[in-house]
């Protein structure tokens, strides 16, 4: 979008403390026209979610973004689930939403759970405390565009 001219501004994701490199975008990167204008570190607290009065003992199956599901490799593991890649984290949510089967779960943000009026069965499924992910800012133009604290005032 920001590339179209729709969007001043691109945040994506690079690495993650947990999972390591985002490697789609290391692969998209090199074939963008955009400046990187700035970075940004995120901590990510990753909610399992399920269908209101949904028990994680009967969970079955999980879904989210790959990262999210690495980022949460060991606890998926310790619940055996068989997990279900997905395009983002707030889609699988939604997915689980329009598709309720009380068996799966998905990983994604507690606003997600807010959104699509699921349970959050578990806070803080992320495997290590502190899992933050670097962001990079990018834009069409060189620099940052300037913040505007207040309008100018006209003097007479």
């Amino acid at each position: 979008m920001v590339e179209r001219g729709e969007a001043k501004l691109a945040m994506i994701p690079m690495e993650n403390s947990t999972a390591g490199r985002v490697e789609e975008i290391y692969r998209l990167m090199p074939k963008t026209q955009l400046h990187i204008i700035g970075e940004h570190y995120e901590p990510v607290n990753h909610c399992l979610l399920g269908l209101k009065g949904s028990d994680i003992s009967q969970l079955k199956t999980i879904s989210s973004h790959p990262q999210a599901l690495a980022q949460c490799h060991d606890n998926i593991r310790k619940l055996g689930l068989e997990e279900i890649a997905g395009l983002d984290t707030a889609g699988s949510a939604f997915e689980l939403s329009q598709n309720p089967v009380p068996t799966h779960a998905s990983i994604a943000s507690s606003l997600a759970a807010e959104l699509y009026d699921l349970d959050v069965l578990q806070d803080n499924f992320q495997d290590v405390d502190g899992n933050t992910t670097r962001f990079l800012i990018l834009s069409k133009e060189q620099g940052m565009p300037a913040l505007e604290t207040e309008k100018p005032t006209s003097h007479h």
